[in-house]
């Protein structure tokens, strides 16, 4: 059975030095009135546990910087394409309506390359994420995320929900093209 990673800093003298000075009038059995102060003892733990010149944080870091910036700059980029090919469309009534199906199944062609490109990238994010928890289980990271999936509210991953935009527009593009090929 996996430790509970607020359990495993506990056992740490420091930290368990640190919460009696905090609590020295609570029993630490007392778990529910004490778990923000455990947490904010943990996470400081954690923080200054940290290694700055650990050569493989720092490969850590950059690596996630450069890909996650090149997710954002995709993503930011679809919807400034999509945004723009909406107004242009649907800006001027002197479309005929095919013409405006036309358009839109090109937009849709265009969104569902964009959306496979952030698919991609997403991927490539999630799968440098998970080497890196499975190499490095001690790092801040990796306990901080794995701490989260044992809370269903916050355990999916934001990039993998972020990247499902472009699919939903896509299929937007797509039904708006069916919906002005079938209008009068």
């Amino acid at each position: 059975m996996a430790m509970d990673p607020y359990d495993a800093v506990l056992t740490s003298p420091i930290t368990a030095e640190r919460i009696g000075e905090a609590h020295s009038t609570e029993p630490f059995s007392v778990r529910g009135q004490a778990l923000n102060v455990v947490k904010r003892l943990v996470n400081e733990e954690i923080m200054m546990s940290a290694d700055k010149s650990d050569p493989a944080s720092e490969e850590f870091k950059s690596e996630r910087t450069y890909l996650e910036n090149l997710l954002a700059s995709r993503i930011n980029f679809f919807l400034v394409f999509a945004s723009f090919y909406f107004v242009a469309v649907f800006g001027s009534d002197r479309i005929a309506p095919t013409h405006r199906a036309i358009a839109l199944v090109l937009g849709g062609l265009v969104s569902l390359v964009m959306a496979l490109s952030v698919l991609r990238t997403t991927a490539l994010v999630e799968e440098v994420l998970c080497c890196f928890r499975a190499k490095h289980p001690n790092h801040p990271y990796s306990l901080a995320h794995n701490a989260l999936k044992t809370r269903w509210w916050v355990s999916f991953s934001a990039n993998a929900c972020i990247s499902l935009l472009p699919w939903g527009v896509t299929v937007a593009f797509f039904w708006l093209a069916f919906s002005a090929w079938r209008a009068p």
